[in-house]
């Protein structure tokens, strides 16, 4: 885990469809979704509800 150590990451749930989907999504995609979430699952208090969507 990246940036500050004094705040607990968050965990990220995963819906049965979004699971599929990522199964079958080309890698470039999965990679691209796999960032986003990691970036949210780090840091998701300091963004607004615009970025998290």
């Amino acid at each position: 885990m990246t940036g500050d150590q004094s705040r607990p990451g968050y965990e990220i749930e995963i819906e049965p469809e979004v699971r599929v989907w990522l199964q079958n999504c080309p890698v470039a995609e999965y990679r691209a979704a796999e960032r986003a979430a990691d970036r949210l699952a780090e840091d998701g208090e300091i963004y607004d509800r615009e970025e998290q969507r």
